[in-house]
């Protein structure tokens, strides 16, 4: 999907979010849950979670804070630089992290993109993933009635 500038991906992230809000599949508390913020010249960070908004929280209780950075390439590609979506229920969490940092990148056990689950070790080596895939992700996987602590 190509998008024109920082705005148009964010203006389509809220969007989803809202669809999932209206469709009672998530609900994002007093519409707080997505801040945008520049980042320099050419890069964004849209936020939920203590820093700027509210956490997006599901019909079963659990909550999902993210942290994205991206920017808007001159072919129109959003391209991640680095995120957090985190998610937390009462008997579970996992982390899907792209961590740049140069510092802590060590392959296998520290990949640039990974995912923990319930503890900071191991970290499995994953995929590169983005706001929307994680929100339909935990909606499909954590249905009332199905899933780990679907009840």
């Amino acid at each position: 999907m190509r998008f024109n500038d920082l705005y148009a991906y964010h203006k389509y992230i809220a969007g989803v979010a809202s669809d999932r809000h209206d469709k009672g599949q998530v609900n994002v508390p007093q519409w707080k849950g997505l801040a945008f913020t520049k980042h320099g010249k050419n890069a964004a960070i849209a936020t939920s979670g203590t820093r700027h908004g509210a956490p997006l929280v599901f019909p079963h209780g659990a909550t999902l804070i993210f942290y994205e950075m991206y920017e808007v390439d001159d072919d129109a590609n959003v391209k991640r630089l680095e995120y957090t979506f985190k998610y937390t229920s009462e008997t579970l969490h996992f982390r899907y992290d792209k961590d740049p940092r140069p510092d802590v990148v060590k392959y296998p056990e520290h990949a640039l993109c990974h995912l923990q689950v319930n503890v900071d070790t191991p970290r499995y080596i994953t995929h590169e993933t983005n706001f929307v895939e994680i929100l339909d992700f935990i909606i499909a996987s954590f249905k009332k009635g199905k899933g780990t602590n679907g009840k």
